[in-house]
């Protein structure tokens, strides 16, 4: 599971915006390119990033959560776009 940290930034019924910041933590890592994290942090270019996601935790604005993504789904959007 590929996770990230981020902050409710808006409510929209069931569902919150949730706004991520890539850091520069990939570099020191020990997993480098053998990790999901990296490939994400590429594709946004270490800009902040807002993603609407289900709020199954009943998270509210400002509230700090954590979202997840299995490796398979990744893989498989990649193959998606790219394929």
């Amino acid at each position: 599971m590929i996770t990230e940290t981020g902050k409710v930034v808006a409510l929209v019924g069931d569902q919150v915006w949730v706004q991520t910041i890539r850091t520069s933590a990939c570099q020191s890592c020990s997993a480098r390119s053998g990790c999901g994290q990296r490939a994400l942090a590429a594709v946004s270019g270490g800009r902040a990033n807002q993603v609407l996601v289900d709020n199954s935790v009943g998270a509210r604005v400002g509230d700090e959560v954590v979202i997840g993504l299995d490796e398979q789904s990744l893989l498989n959007a990649s193959l998606i776009i790219y394929g």
